[in-house]
């Protein structure tokens, strides 16, 4: 059965492309009204069909759309999937995706807020540690934001390096060891927090306060006034967090795919 996707229109339209611009693919195809991504098979966003479009996408054969995308991503030895959001074109491709085989992969949110709302209710002492803010991330910065298996971190690092938008990468460090870190990309009035890590051992201790009270500042500076971040919906602990924070549920986005299929 198909499950429908729906929001504010208007929130997802303006934040759907921003988010795309923060987390850029290697490589992006245009598709009609749709954009075909890819990146090593590295993060579903950068290896998906970003199928957001304006108002007035105009006229297109669906399913001549859905086959040029299976054969770009079967030429390229990966999975075919398509991301979609309140923003999708047309309003029907959950239904019709779901006609062509496709399962749902999970579901996410989009969560938004005021900027200087989240300065406000993130305020505390740093109790002796470090928060630093650089325009570039640094090794020590990278291990804890994208400590993964594989190729994983240094394909992640590319895409962080290909970002066009100023970026923040800030992290709470004792000493040369960081301890929690996080990334804002700004863009226009708005800011996107991404890569909010805190280490294990170093959780629960008032650190993802200090992040996100550091990135909102430096959104602030940038002349930003919304935030947005992303979040699994299964993730309750986070977003207990983020309410508190200032955030608000804005928006659902889910996957699609053909779990047997080959990649």
């Amino acid at each position: 059965m198909s499950t429908a996707i729906s929001a504010p229109l208007d929130v997802a339209r303006v934040v759907e492309p921003l988010a795309d611009r923060a987390w850029p693919a290697a490589e992006q195809t245009p598709l009609g009204p749709w954009k075909l991504r890819a990146t090593r098979n590295i993060t579903w966003r950068a290896n998906s069909v970003y199928t957001a479009a304006p108002a007035g996408a105009g006229n297109h054969d669906v399913d001549a759309l859905i086959t040029a995308a299976e054969a770009f991503y079967a030429r390229i030895g990966q999975q075919v999937i398509f991301h979609l959001s309140p923003a999708t074109w047309p309003d029907g491709l959950d239904a019709r995706l779901e006609q062509h085989g496709y399962e749902l992969a999970g579901w996410s949110e989009v969560w938004t807020a005021n900027a200087s709302t989240v300065v406000q209710r993130t305020n505390c002492d740093a109790r002796g540690e470090t928060v630093e803010v650089s325009d570039t991330p640094d090794g020590a910065w990278l291990d804890v934001a994208y400590d993964e298996p594989g190729n994983a971190r240094a394909v992640q690092e590319a895409i962080v390096r290909r970002i066009a938008a100023p970026c923040a990468f800030v992290s709470v460090r004792d000493g040369s060891d960081v301890l929690a870190c996080g990334l804002a990309v700004s863009d226009g009035h708005w800011a996107g927090f991404f890569s909010i890590v805190t280490r294990p051992e170093a959780r629960r201790r008032g650190r993802a306060r200090l992040i996100f009270h550091a990135l909102s500042a430096w959104a602030i500076r940038q002349r930003a006034t919304q935030l947005y971040l992303q979040v699994l919906a299964r993730n309750s602990t986070a977003k207990t967090f983020f309410t508190t924070a200032g955030f608000a549920f804005a928006y659902p986005y889910t996957y699609r795919l053909v779990r047997d299929r080959p990649a």
